[in-house]
């Protein structure tokens, strides 16, 4: 069963191990901060450390809603990922094509 594990090392930055159905390493992802933006990307590489994509939480100014928007490795949008809640539940997360467009304060 493909899996994630948090990993913690003694030197350098903690990061997330991905696994397939076999328990072979396909990936990992890491944070990185901007340091002038003070924004956070986690950053997704292959198996090879070779960077396949990166994903921020937005946070709408109008509505107050975050989501997260998926990049490829040239940092163009691909998607982007929210949380769907009913008045009786959290549905869950929905994945959608494209980036999210943002709403302006008029």
């Amino acid at each position: 069963m493909a899996h994630s594990e948090n990993k913690k090392p003694l030197f350098g930055k903690g990061y997330t191990q991905h696994y397939d159905d076999s328990g072979n390493k396909i990936g990992k992802s890491f944070d990185k901060k901007n340091l002038i933006t003070n924004k956070v990307k986690k950053i997704h590489t292959d198996q090879n450390n070779i960077k396949i994509g990166s994903s921020e939480n937005v946070k709408d100014a109008f509505t107050g809603k975050t989501h997260i928007q998926h990049f490829d490795q040239d940092g163009n949008p691909t998607s982007y990922t929210e949380s769907k809640k009913t008045s009786l539940a959290n549905i869950g997360c929905i994945q959608n094509q494209g980036k999210r467009e943002q709403h302006k304060n008029i």
